[in-house]
């Protein structure tokens, strides 16, 4: 692993191969697996979520996440009650 990011009952580790896996609490997607399971064993985040981009850096929120690809681009997961993660929607 190349980073770990600690949240809200969760976490998030980053590969040296640009993966993301996460485990904990999977309430409000925040896992990234598109669903709200737990899982208590790491597991990779869905390549769907991603397609497959070569993230760098992650971190992570109570409930919320953050991954930035190589090439600039951000993604998020997670609760977005009060438009968080940045989708133009709640």
């Amino acid at each position: 692993a190349v980073m770990v990011a600690c949240g809200g009952f969760h976490m998030l580790v980053l590969t040296t191969a640009g993966l993301v896996w996460s485990c904990g609490e999977g309430v409000y997607g925040k896992l990234g697996h598109g669903n709200a399971a737990t899982h208590l064993v790491l597991t990779l985040v869905a390549a769907e979520r991603l397609e497959g981009a070569l993230i760098v850096m992650v971190a992570a929120g109570a409930d919320h996440n953050v991954a930035l690809e190589a090439e600039g681009r951000v993604w998020t997961w997670g609760f977005n009650a009060w438009g968080q993660l940045g989708h133009n929607d709640t």
